[in-house]
């Protein structure tokens, strides 16, 4: 099975400037979202660093977006990169993603199923690249089927879900969100 496109709108700005309605429209046709809103507390401010980052694994395409900051990103940073990973941004994002792809705890998809559930290899990457990070954070990842969202482990970093309902008389079901600040 083929995953999916994952449609990617990254810019520096004003998200009034940044999406347009003609921005707006050509992404209404999917299904679900990551976006990213904030400045810039590890890494310089360029269009390289915005998120999502998107990637394709094995697997099938991740975007990854981040808040937060890994106390410990320039020590696996280091590691990484002495084991032969090529960093493309100084974003520590990049340092989760890196760990993911050098993770041996993802095997593939279920078999079974074919999804990216529970027991999916993106999900027990991700389990493991997060398990060995340090700091304050909350991260949402995109596979095909999912949306995954993860905060530390102390819950220092705040990580909302909500629902939004939608417009009376669609029939659509209610769009679920998540939010790493309460006032989003």
């Amino acid at each position: 099975k083929n995953s999916p496109t994952l449609l990617t709108h990254t810019a520096l700005g004003l998200v009034s400037e940044i999406f347009t309605p003609e921005v707006v429209a050509r992404m209404e046709a999917g299904v679900a979202a990551v976006g990213h809103v904030r400045y810039s507390t590890h890494g310089a401010k360029s269009v390289r660093n915005v998120q999502p980052f998107t990637v394709r694994f094995r697997e099938g395409m991740v975007a990854v977006a981040h808040n937060g900051n890994l106390t410990n990103a320039d020590a696996l940073r280091a590691e990484l990169e002495l084991r032969g990973s090529i960093f493309n941004t100084d974003s520590d994002t990049e340092v989760v993603l890196h760990l993911m792809a050098t993770s041996l705890g993802g095997a593939g998809q279920d078999p079974a199923s074919g999804s990216y559930g529970v027991n999916s290899s993106i999900v027990r990457r991700a389990a493991d690249a997060l398990s060995r990070v340090q700091g304050a954070y909350s991260i949402t990842l995109l596979v095909k089927d999912q949306l995954i969202a993860v905060r530390d482990p102390f819950g220092f970093r705040p990580l909302v879900m909500g629902r939004v309902p939608p417009p009376p008389g669609s029939g659509a079901k209610d769009a679920i969100v998540f939010a790493s600040e309460t006032c989003a």
